[in-house]
């Protein structure tokens, strides 16, 4: 597949030149994760491309592709591969299998490739069927960092593993945060000891998606969504503002309960999904577009957290494509930035330097609020998805100005502001208006459905 220009260039709207920023700088803070789950991606080479047009300076493998790592050479993009869940017990059963791993996955590409971190596994903690693997964990990155030595490459490659969130027992308040009995002691502990001791990062995935989903009524989407206007959730004398900086202070208490203040800790996944199920709520472009656009902001901005204020936590967003073949829930296809044809999802800039307000509004099928997916006696009245977005906000703004209790709650921090589009407010004003005038045209713009575009806490009433 040939990537056309226009598509390159309207991926990163401001890109810097090359060398325009020093090592350590925001812009190297903030990366991606580049999956292949799919069979309609881009080639690496193609990706590759991709991701210099948008600026990436980043990149986490799930493996150590050959093609991939050869297509990285000499492009600038620092690397971390992995070790996949499946052959640690080889790599763990003996120094032989480590040595022949980084002979075959590190030394041909290395220093072309700018590989700097390799993570032995992924998640393997919340499978209790990995449990043996668990405890193989210790020495195959021991087996692992003594090859690196052989070459005098240890000083600059780290080794590291990436856990989920469920590491933690307990994780809210922040300030309680401890990571679970059953690995506490046994594994964490002796990884922190390794990982202070050469210098690497511990790893994280932490998804506020999965956190909101899964409790909306407690946890607001805006809070969430690092919405400035969310309420602050205090925890002693510190005062979280996001639902990310929460999860993340959560694992700081728990490292620091062991010890381990000292070890730096990164996010090598978080993001939102793009699309998914009728029944899994706000997973939508302009949510996924919101989240990701502010936190690169906060990524590059250097913010840190409540508990280590201007720290820089190095963060991967899950995830470069919508990948097709992952298996599960129709979230598990679309967290991409891109889609398999390497079009944009959403704009997106990489640099941080757009704020919310100099993106223009991401339209949204109205079809992904669906609560119910149908009713044969009840009606609602929304805006046409191809209607013009200049006669939307026109009739909107006609409707806001001559009763504002039609607009109340598309308003900033109330419960239909999310998404925040033009074509998602106009549907409720335009459903409001209706149910009290029975008419449902809006010059045109708007259309009778059978189809609940109720979600979350937002509310249409019907017809009946």
């Amino acid at each position: 597949m040939v990537v056309p220009l226009c598509v390159l260039l309207h991926i990163c709207i401001a890109v810097n030149p090359p060398g325009s920023s020093t090592p350590g700088s925001g812009l190297d803070q903030i990366g991606v994760n580049y999956g292949r789950i799919s069979d309609n991606i881009p080639s690496p080479n193609q990706t590759v491309a991709l991701l210099k047009s948008m600026n990436v300076r980043l990149v986490k493998l799930f493996d150590a592709n050959p093609q991939v790592l050869t297509a990285l050479s000499n492009s600038s993009i620092r690397v971390t591969i992995m070790v996949p869940n499946e052959i640690i017990g080889a790599v763990a059963s003996s120094q032989s299998s480590a040595d022949d791993w980084i002979a075959q996955s590190v030394l041909p590409y290395y220093p072309s490739t700018q590989i700097i971190v390799i993570v032995v596994g992924n998640e393997i903690f919340s499978y209790p069927a990995l449990a043996q693997t668990w405890q193989q964990l210790m020495p195959a990155i021991e087996n692992l960092h003594r090859a690196l030595q052989s070459h005098n490459l240890d000083d600059r490659i780290k080794i590291t593993t990436s856990v989920a969130g469920d590491v933690l027992a307990a994780s809210y308040p922040p300030s309680v945060g401890r990571f679970r009995p059953d690995i506490r002691d046994t594994v964490l502990k002796p990884l922190l000891g390794f990982l202070r001791t050469t210098r690497a990062p511990f790893y994280i995935n932490l998804y506020p998606y999965f956190a909101w989903a899964g409790n909306p009524v407690n946890i607001s989407l805006g809070y969430a969504l690092f919405d400035p206007a969310a309420t602050v959730v205090p925890d002693g004398k510190l005062r979280y503002t996001n639902l990310l900086d929460a999860m993340t202070d959560a694992t700081f208490s728990a490292m620091e309960d062991l010890g381990f203040d000292d070890v730096e800790l990164g996010i090598s996944e978080t993001g939102w999904p793009n699309a998914g199920d009728e029944n899994e709520r706000g997973a939508t472009r302009s949510n996924a577009a919101t989240y990701n656009r502010r936190l690169v902001r906060k990524v590059i901005e250097g913010r840190g957290t409540p508990k280590r204020p201007n720290s820089a936590i190095a963060t991967f967003i899950f995830a470069l494509y919508n990948e097709n073949l992952k298996p599960g829930p129709g979230t598990e296809r679309h967290w991409g930035l891109l889609y398999p044809d390497g079009r944009p999802v959403y704009s997106i800039d990489l640099t941080g330097r757009l704020s919310d307000s100099q993106y223009e509004a991401v339209p949204e099928p109205m079809s992904v609020a669906v609560v119910n997916s149908s009713s044969s006696s009840s009606s609602w009245c929304v805006a046409r998805p191809d209607a013009d977005t200049s006669s939307l906000q026109r009739e909107l703004d006609r409707i806001c100005s001559q009763n504002p209790s039609d607009c109340a709650a598309i308003q900033d921090g109330q419960s239909c502001f999310y998404p925040n589009t033009i074509i998602a407010h106009a549907s409720y004003a335009f459903n409001r208006r209706w149910i009290r005038e029975n008419q449902c045209s809006f010059s045109s713009t708007a259309a009778l459905t059978k189809i609940n575009p109720s979600y979350g806490s937002c509310i249409f009433p019907s017809s009946n």
